[in-house]
């Protein structure tokens, strides 16, 4: 794609950006419900499957600390080598976790894009794949986050000298010093609108790259123009309002769940000691009941965060479909 509309023609619906995947057609709640069932079952399986491989290096790190309470000096090397080994150990299963949800929502994500910008609709009850789009979007979404590392870096170094400007324009009076933390806050304000503006322009990388059918970084660039105020909008929307939603939620469950269990802690005195709580929090978290408590309260909060993620990836996917119909509209040739 090498063209790009004079100006925007369709109008930004905002209730559609922030529901997008309630509203992509036909079987629109049916799909992002089966996407969030999806979810939560994969996630629950790789937990099942590779959270084991945690439990041990874990409770050998927790033990570590426990030790290092009535340490000697000399003891504390040995423990302290010891503590890290154990966190060595937990990368590996970490790792296995963290790629295995990675790819299980990027199917999603894909699947969203195809289903709105391609108007593909697959029928039966497994919805996704992983093939070349599928790696476009991690392809995106790798680049969008080493972007969000880079500013954050930015923003975090102009913090640090915003606030040596205003220490030292302060040492020299206190006049100079309100100037300078003035400076200081505006710079700080203006990285930060550069770090928003910049990722919220990079954003519909993955659902353009989805919609050409071949990665379009380049090509992403103009699709917000005429649309970020609203489009920012849309992103605060979700990541203030539906956030606020989402913690709620996830107290709900969390309390729901502490509740179940506290009963098992109410024998503790006041005087038990780290070794002694240690060993009751082990045995409490491998009775079946609780394992069933946590589960269920894992899967919960996993169902509703799939909802979440697919809420936000469709504020890209809607401004994408809003520029390929102007490039329509103006005559554009949308894909080259």
């Amino acid at each position: 794609m090498s063209n790009s509309p004079m100006h925007t023609t369709q109008p930004y619906d905002f209730g559609r950006a922030i529901f997008l995947p309630f509203k992509s057609g036909s079987g629109s709640t049916a799909f992002v419900l089966k996407s969030a069932l999806f979810y939560a079952l994969a996630l629950s399986v790789l937990f099942a499957l590779f959270g084991r491989m945690l439990m041990g290096p874990m409770e050998d790190f927790v033990t570590v600390m426990i030790e290092l309470e009535t340490a000697s000096e000399a003891e504390e090397i040995a423990l302290v080598g010891k503590m890290f080994g154990s966190m060595g150990r937990v990368i590996l299963p970490y790792l296995l976790i963290m790629l295995g949800g990675w790819a299980i929502w990027v199917m999603i994500e894909s699947a969203l894009h195809r289903r709105v910008l391609r108007d593909e609709r697959p029928a039966g009850l497994f919805l996704w794949r992983f093939g070349a789009d599928e790696w476009r979007t991690v392809l995106a979404q790798l680049i969008l986050y080493m972007c969000y590392q880079g500013l954050y870096f930015v923003v975090y170094m102009v913090l640090l000298l915003g606030m040596v400007l205003a220490a030292l324009m302060g040492a020299v009076s206190i006049v100079l010093g309100i100037i300078g933390g003035i400076i200081a806050f505006g710079l700080i304000v203006a990285g930060i609108g550069l770090m928003v503006w910049v990722l919220v322009r990079l954003a519909p990388t993955a659902a353009l790259s989805v919609a050409n059918g071949e990665f379009a970084i380049g090509e992403a660039w103009p699709v917000v123009k005429g649309r970020i105020w609203p489009t920012v909008g849309a992103y605060a929307f979700h990541y203030i309002i539906s956030s606020i939603v989402f913690y709620i939620i996830m107290a709900i469950v969390g309390v729901a769940f502490v509740g179940s269990i506290m009963g098992e802690f109410s024998g503790l005195s006041d005087s038990a000691t780290g070794d002694e709580i240690w060993q009751l929090f082990k045995t409490v978290f491998s009775e079946p009941s609780t394992l069933v408590g946590l589960t269920i309260a894992g899967f919960i909060l996993l169902f509703v965060a799939a909802i979440w993620m697919q809420l936000i990836a469709g504020i890209s996917t809607h401004v994408t479909d809003l520029y390929l119909r102007d490039l329509e509209a103006a005559g554009v040739e949308v894909f080259d």
